[in-house]
């Protein structure tokens, strides 16, 4: 549970210059502060969440901001459109910076306590200070700058690798997720993609809505999403996003075979004596 705090770490020039945020209307814009106010008391700060974990629903919003039922769908329907939020596979709302603001709190936290030890920290920091060393693209631990594959830093995006690990659909071996994550990374730079943290982040955001429509049509579907790091190593995010939203079929089991063997021949011994 988090430690609450009296004040949210708020941007004002972020927020009169994000282009997402500058494209919502008024009310739309009302809307998403109060959640970003919901979302700083949540016990897992930066999602829109039930102290159990359960998603807030749109209905539940209604009565938390004033609104009524068919304003407050609406402008989150807005906001969904428009990329304000990500959802996680339990279609719980989140909101990326303020998830990343909260790792990066709690990795200064951590190494505050171990007594600003430099060996100490590069421990807690190894996974991805290690990668760094052939990752062009990444200024820091905590923010992907846009480069030319040569060293040099374009503008950076602000976009760090734990929100595009969030966005994914399946959270699972989170410290190989990031390694691939920043591998694919250097992967796209080399072939010419000069902004991969923000393709990343909308390939992985765009993959978990096709998933999650997927599942909720069938959850038995859900065992069949990859894990992160193979989706990212596997380069998946190439793929034709059409195929994200095709279900697939489990293979028989002995079992089943030998059932339809059976029953084809049955069905040809049925046939002759006809």
């Amino acid at each position: 549970m988090n430690a609450k705090r009296p004040a949210i770490l708020f941007y004002p020039g972020d927020w009169m210059k994000a282009p997402d945020i500058r494209m919502c209307s008024f009310a739309a814009r009302g809307l998403w502060f109060d959640m970003l106010c919901l979302m700083h008391e949540s016990d897992r700060r930066g999602f829109l969440q039930h102290p159990n974990g359960s998603p807030i629903l749109p209905e539940q919003l209604c009565r938390m901001t004033g609104g009524s039922r068919d304003e407050v769908i609406g402008l989150l329907q807005e906001l969904e459109n428009l990329g304000v939020f990500s959802r996680t596979t339990a279609s719980i709302i989140y909101n990326r910076r303020m998830v990343s603001d909260e790792e990066k709190r709690r990795i200064l936290s951590r190494n505050g306590k171990l007594g600003r030890n430099p060996s100490l920290k590069q421990v807690d920091k190894q996974p991805l200070n290690q990668m760094l060393e052939d990752v062009n693209v990444i200024e820091n631990v905590n923010e992907f700058d846009s480069g030319n594959g040569n060293g040099e830093a374009g503008k950076g995006k602000g976009i760090t690798p734990e929100e595009i690990y969030l966005a994914y659909p399946r959270h699972i071996g989170r410290p190989k997720a990031v390694e691939a994550i920043l591998k694919a990374a250097k992967r796209l730079v080399v072939s010419g993609n000069h902004s991969p943290a923000e393709f990343l982040l909308g390939r992985a955001t765009a993959y978990a809505a096709a998933r999650r429509t997927v599942c909720e049509n069938d959850p038995s579907e859900d065992q069949f999403t990859p894990h992160p790091a193979t989706w990212f190593n596997q380069g998946r995010y190439d793929d034709d996003p059409a195929e994200w939203s095709k279900v697939k079929v489990p293979p028989l089991t002995s079992a089943e075979i030998r059932s339809k063997k059976f029953d084809k021949e049955l069905d040809e011994q049925l046939e002759k004596m006809k």
